[in-house]
């Protein structure tokens, strides 16, 4: 069984299905600015890493 290995946060953004600039800017510096939606998006992605 081979996984992929996400290595920096552009590789991040894309499994999650959300742009970089989000997850960098929006997310990281005022989550509450990201929807919900996206938030359950990045959520969801970190926990399949």
């Amino acid at each position: 069984m081979t996984t992929k290995t996400i290595k920096n946060m552009e590789e991040f953004a894309s499994a999650s299905g959300i742009s970089r600039p989000t997850l960098s800017r929006k997310y990281f510096n005022d989550p509450l600015s990201v929807r919900g939606s996206t938030r359950s998006k990045i959520g969801s992605g970190a926990r399949a890493v």
